[in-house]
C-alpha cells in the first residue's frame, strides 16, 4: 500500500509553529506518512499591485515590478524552507494564483492542511467552496493530537462522506457522534457499530449545543454541515461560525460538483 500524502499550505513564517505540531501528531498517528510543505509565490499579488500603481499615475516598468515581488517571495520562501525542512519531508514552490496552484496540486495528496487566520479570507472562503479533497483547519493550539474525535451528524447522508474520508486517512477509531435535534434513525452505527458513540442532544439552540462539546476534542468533523455555507452569509447560521470560532482543528470531507457550481453564484 502506497503512503499517504498531507499537503501543508504555508503562507506566512507565523504559521510554521501550529503546521510544524500537526505535522508531528500525523507522523505519530500514522507510522508510513509523507507530510509535505508548499509555499505559493501568488501572482495575483503583483497583479493587485500593478493596478494600485496604475491607479495612482506612477508609471513604471512591469517587468521591473514584477521582478522586484519575485525576488520578496523568493526571499520569504526561502525563510520559511529554512526552517520547514526540519519538520517535512519535503518543501516546495509553486508561483501562480494561490486557490488554482492548490486545485492542482491537490490532484496528487490525500489531503490539504491550511492553518486558519484570524479572520476567514477570501481564500479560505474559496476552499470551502472547491476543495475536492479532504481539508483540515488548523486553529490556534499549543499541541495538536488526532485521538479524540468529535462527528457533527446533521442527519443528511452526505455526512458519511467525511467520516468515510477520515476513517480512509487515520484508520478506524472510537470517535463520538453529536446528532442536535435529529430524530432520523442514525445508520453510522450499522456500518461501523461501537466505533460510534452516539450523543443525542435536543436544543432551541444549535450553535451554542455544538460549541459546548467542540472545545473538549482534538478534531471536529464536519460533513453535511458544508450545505449551509450558502446561507452562512445571509443567515450566520451553525456551519461558518463554528469554523469562525473554534481553535479545534476542523475536518471536511470533499464537496459535490452540482452543488460547489450552485454556491459559486451566491459567495
Amino acid at each position: 500500500m502506497t503512503k499517504k500524502r498531507f499537503l501543508f499550505l504555508l503562507t506566512s513564517e507565523e504559521e510554521m509553529e501550529k503546521a510544524s505540531k500537526f505535522s508531528e501528531a500525523v507522523r505519530k498517528k500514522l507510522n508510513d506518512v509523507d507530510v509535505i510543505a508548499l509555499y505559493v509565490k501568488d501572482v495575483m499579488k503583483y497583479e493587485m499591485f500593478l493596478n494600485n500603481m496604475n491607479g495612482y499615475g506612477i508609471q513604471s516598468p512591469a517587468s521591473m515590478v514584477v521582478e522586484e515581488y519575485r525576488e520578496i517571495e523568493t526571499k520569504v520562501y526561502e525563510k520559511i524552507k529554512k526552517k520547514a525542512v526540519e519538520y517535512f519531508d519535503k518543501v516546495y514552490s509553486k508561483e501562480g494564483d494561490t486557490h488554482e496552484v492548490l486545485l492542482e496540486e491537490m490532484k496528487a495528496y490525500d489531503a490539504l492542511v491550511v492553518v486558519k487566520s484570524e479572520d476567514l479570507t477570501t481564500a479560505m472562503k474559496n476552499l470551502l467552496r472547491d476543495h475536492y479533497k479532504p481539508l483540515i483547519i488548523l486553529g490556534d493550539k499549543k499541541e495538536y493530537s488526532i485521538d479524540k474525535i468529535l462527528m457533527l451528524n446533521d442527519g443528511g447522508y452526505k455526512v458519511n462522506k467525511s467520516i468515510f474520508a477520515f476513517f480512509h486517512l487515520f484508520g478506524e477509531q472510537n470517535i463520538d457522534v453529536l446528532r442536535v435535534n435529529i430524530n432520523e434513525t442514525n445508520r453510522l452505527t450499522e456500518r461501523f457499530g461501537n466505533v460510534c458513540n452516539v450523543i443525542d442532544e435536543t436544543s432551541d439552540d444549535v450553535y451554542s449545543t455544538i460549541m459546548e462539546y467542540v472545545p473538549k476534542y482534538d478534531m471536529v468533523i464536519i460533513g453535511e454541515l458544508r450545505f449551509t455555507i450558502l446561507f452562512e452569509r445571509l443567515t450566520g447560521q451553525t456551519g461558518i461560525k463554528i469554523i469562525e470560532n473554534t481553535d479545534t482543528t476542523i475536518f471536511m470531507g470533499w464537496l459535490f460538483w452540482k452543488i460547489k457550481i450552485y454556491m459559486l453564484n451566491y459567495l
